[in-house]
């Protein structure tokens, strides 16, 4: 018991001396269960943490079929889970005509899995005071508590097969929680 112990503990220290950078993963002391991510405010093009969660366009729950490639929802929820771990950002210069359609005027970035590519932007909202930082637990909106708020937008995906961009539902959003 005490080398489980032992080894937990030197493999947790490990990552600290390594120079892990675990900032950016979402938890804080004031939301415990929510993900934060750095975003720049665009009425400030200040760095501040935001409260994120995707739109409901994701296909998170069924997955999807995209030119004959099952994409399963484990994959996708893999995806958002690794946007949300992320803290650079490189706007894709690659972007399909059919992508930059379904989500224009605004920079795409991309996450490559395995099979296949998926295409997003972000809706960052700023309000909080000077000094403040929002309180993300079970945030899926810009508010009062979660005053700077990042929704990762779907925009499609790409298999080598095909493109295949966003069919818009309503935009409505979901909060992305740590279980």
């Amino acid at each position: 018991m005490k080398l489980i112990i032992s080894a937990l503990l030197f493999s947790v220290l490990s990552l600290s001396v390594m120079g892990a950078d675990l900032n950016h993963l979402a938890r804080r002391g004031s939301s415990p269960n929510s993900r934060v991510l750095m975003m720049t405010c665009p009425n400030s093009n200040i760095p501040v943490p935001t409260c994120a969660g995707c739109d409901n366009n994701w296909p998170e729950k069924n997955g999807m079929d995209c030119g004959g490639v099952n994409i399963k929802a484990t994959a996708v929820k893999s995806v958002t889970d690794g946007i949300v771990r992320t803290s650079n950002f490189v706007e894709d210069q690659q972007v399909p005509d059919q992508i930059r359609n379904a989500c224009p005027n605004s920079p795409i970035y991309s996450v490559s899995h395995v099979k296949f590519k998926v295409f997003f932007r972000f809706d960052v909202q700023c309000n909080c005071p000077a000094g403040t930082e929002p309180q993300c637990t079970s945030a899926n909106g810009l508010s009062p508590t979660a005053c700077a708020f990042t929704t990762v937008i779907y925009c499609g995906s790409q298999t080598d097969q095909a493109v295949c961009p966003v069919r818009w539902k309503s935009y409505q959003l979901k909060s992305l929680k740590i279980e």
